[in-house]
């Protein structure tokens, strides 16, 4: 109950500080002669506006902020940078080097991270801090995702479900610097159990028919789930079809369901933007993924498996599953990086037992290392160390950020 009306509370502050920005940036005309920024949100949607770099970030964050889906606190950033810039910020645009016709990306952070994040705009509340209370640093193994399974018949019978923001706070957050704990495996049940409650049953859109080729299964899904009108709140109309386009016969009062999202969680674990072992699979960097939302189309596939099928991305690394919930994840071994060439290369740097062997190895590394941006002069065993952890880090961690934010 104490928890409920915390997250009551958290919910009238978020809607509050939309509001305030919204009120804000209505008195603003946008100039005619600024230059334009465009932001590219968490959901896909994208909106340009010209600014002034002269004027004030804050005249940037309350564009951003005002977007329905937006949290308290939350984060721009450019994909070329290493800095998010969170919405508590003051000075100008120029001051944070923002450029025009730049693309800066937007995070949302959820609830429960905004109480130590609080913007001197919206300052955090006395409610915030009673339903908040920091954990210092500390390893922790993944939550495991909790046992479920469907229930017979929702009582929610809404055909849209209310948004849910489960996204890392910043870059950082998926590295060992200002992590906290938290009840992501209470959390998670309680989500889970929720957005079951609002699928619709008794509703099927023809927007939710899905023809099944069993041997092109994972294209024919991201066709039928980038539909505009396509509702995951909604049953899913399942028909298995050979390549003629001749069903096998079976009407679907869930069976044909339940195996075409067994069959597509098989085909997720496969796809390209996985690397790594079967069973212990880490995101996989793809710019064409990038590009065309595949990671979100993705990540939506696998929530409608777990929610009409109860069927997990049991594959998940614990790194990944860690990353995916914000949490602190132990430092990179040389053994998680998936790129064979790559690995070999930094085993090399580490294996050298004295610093003038350190160097020839790194030159024989220093093309990759220069785009991670890793490559620099060491002068001791302990900074070659370093500069392998930093590449490892980085690519196991730092280059899929995007990625997992999508």
């Amino acid at each position: 109950e104490r928890r409920r009306q915390c997250l009551e509370a958290q919910e009238k502050i978020r809607l509050k500080a939309i509001e305030d920005r919204h009120q804000r940036i209505i008195n603003l005309e946008e100039p005619i002669d600024g230059v334009p920024i465009k932001f590219k949100f968490p959901n896909g949607l994208e909106r340009i506006r010209k600014f002034n770099l002269s004027e004030t970030i804050q005249v940037l964050f309350d564009f951003v902020g005002q977007d329905d889906l937006s949290s308290e606190v939350f984060y721009v950033q450019e994909a070329t940078s290493s800095t998010p810039l969170k919405n508590n910020l003051s000075g100008t645009l120029n001051d944070y080097n923002i450029k025009g016709f730049s693309t800066l990306y937007v995070v949302w952070t959820s609830s429960e991270e905004a109480p130590s994040l609080a913007s001197p705009h919206e300052p955090s509340t006395s409610v915030q801090s009673a339903c908040h209370t920091p954990s210092p640093p500390h390893w922790s193994p993944a939550p495991s995702p909790p046992h479920w399974s469907p229930a017979s018949s929702p009582s929610y019978t809404s055909t849209h479900w209310s948004p849910v923001h489960f996204s890392p706070t910043e870059a950082t957050s998926v590295t060992t610097d200002n992590c906290e704990s938290t009840s992501a495996e209470f959390d998670l049940q309680m989500i889970l159990e929720k957005l079951h409650s609002r699928v619709d049953l008794s509703s099927c859109p023809t927007s939710n028919q899905i023809n099944v080729i069993r041997d092109n299964l994972l294209q024919g899904s991201l066709q039928a789930f980038k539909r505009r009108r396509f509702n995951p709140g909604a049953r899913l109309d399942v028909v298995f079809v050979d390549s003629d386009g001749v069903g096998e016969g079976a009407v679907d009062e869930g069976g044909p369901t339940r195996e075409y999202l067994r069959l597509l969680m098989r085909e997720i674990q496969t796809s390209r933007i996985f690397e790594g072992p079967e069973n212990n699979r880490l995101l996989a960097l793809d710019t064409h993924a990038l590009e065309n939302g595949l990671y979100s189309t993705i990540g939506k596939m696998i929530a409608v498996c777990i929610i009409h099928g109860g069927v997990g991305p049991h594959f998940f690394s614990d790194r990944l599953f860690m990353q995916l919930f914000g949490k602190c994840t132990p430092p990179v071994s040389l053994e998680e990086i998936a790129d064979s060439s790559f690995r070999e290369k930094l085993l090399k740097i580490k294996d050298a037992d004295s610093v003038q062997k350190s160097h020839a190895a790194i030159s024989d590394a220093v093309d990759c290392l220069s785009m991670m941006g890793a490559l620099r002069y060491i002068s001791s065993l302990e900074e070659r160390d370093s500069l392998v952890q930093s590449a490892a880090d980085y690519f196991v961690n730092g280059r899929t950020v995007l990625a997992l934010r999508q």
